[in-house]
């Protein structure tokens, strides 16, 4: 399993808890749409650093 599809999954694990657990939300659509920026946000910080590290790893010896 390659390092994005761990990501992918992260993000979906996310947003599925969320979906499930988020207390003061009255409406699905609203779960959704907070799960769903959840999973947004832990997949875009995953590639960020995949990218940053692949950066910082190129420059090193």
């Amino acid at each position: 399993m390659t390092l994005l599809n761990r990501l992918r999954w992260a993000a979906l694990s996310a947003a599925h808890l969320n979906l499930f657990t988020e207390p003061n939300t009255q409406n699905n659509m609203e779960k959704i749409k907070a799960g769903l920026n959840i999973a947004i946000f832990i997949f875009l910080a995953g590639f960020i650093g995949l990218e940053v590290w692949t950066l910082i790893s190129h420059f090193l010896p």
